[in-house]
């Protein structure tokens, strides 16, 4: 990727992709720097350090994707003008750079999406005992008729209140229960997340490898055709040469006959 944008540095597409590599790659760094201390649960960053961490990784990654539409809009525009079939292999290899910084900024985001997962699963493990005991202060005490000894009831309303009070309370489980099956299902999509993100990591490298395979096929291609231009060079000069060579002998011969 550096070859390939050095090489088309004159053209403001590449400077301007050469910059959000750049910015994507110091990020990267700044968020796996400031990892340790983010996850660390003894001594690590205060709430207000991990707000700022994810806003300036929330306005980084804001910035780049726009930046990044910017250039393959562009790049759109030069497809549908009039002289692009006489620039399609150079609009090709910018639509490959737009989708390596798209692939790139994916990358970033999901380190990113780590950190604040890791945020929420720390305060999501503080709160089941506060959830639960607002749950249960939640659910309304009604009276037990056999300690309200100065409420006035007969035995139909006694038993009506018992049965509004066990309505109650087993619409409050129904209730608690999904809220477990919810907290479940967050930590399912949690790992299935994490999952994906490290397959896509590795298919990250994979391309990398790939393309860094394409670009010394590409020199090599570059370096053969030279060999072969030297080469029917090589075999002109040795032409002109041997067609010197029977002119002279010819003009000695017919010196040598006619002086003899």
């Amino acid at each position: 990727t550096k070859s390939i944008l050095k090489r088309k540095s004159k053209d403001a597409f590449y400077e301007e992709a050469a910059r959000l590599l750049k910015v994507m790659r110091e990020m990267r760094m700044f968020l796996q720097q400031t990892k340790r201390a983010y996850t660390a649960r003894v001594g690590g960053l205060s709430e207000k350090s991990r707000d700022e961490v994810d806003m300036s990784a929330q306005e980084c990654l804001a910035s780049c994707r726009q930046r990044i539409e910017a250039l393959d809009e562009k790049n759109s525009q030069q497809a549908s003008s009039s002289d692009a079939a006489n620039h399609s292999g150079v609009l090709a290899h910018k639509s490959g750079v737009v989708s390596l910084l798209l692939e790139r900024l994916s990358s970033l985001q999901n380190c990113s999406l780590e950190l604040k997962k890791f945020r929420y699963k720390e305060q999501n493990a503080q709160r089941p005992n506060r959830r639960s005991s607002l749950l249960e202060n939640d659910i309304p005490q009604m009276p037990d008729p056999e300690e309200s000894p100065d409420l006035d009831l007969d035995e139909d309303e006694r038993q009506l209140l018992e049965e509004e009070n066990m309505h109650l309370k087993n619409h409050f489980e129904v209730m608690l229960d999904d809220v477990s099956m919810a907290e479940r299902t967050l930590t399912d999509i949690s790992t299935l997340s994490q999952f994906i993100s490290t397959k896509l990591a590795q298919q990250e490298e994979m391309i990398d490898e790939l393309h860094q395979t394409a670009v010394t096929a590409s020199e090599n291609i570059s370096s053969g055709n030279q060999f072969l231009e030297q080469a029917a060079d090589s075999n002109v000069y040795f032409r002109f040469h041997i067609l010197i060579f029977f002119l002279v002998a010819s003009f000695v011969l017919l010196f040598l006959n006619n002086f003899y």
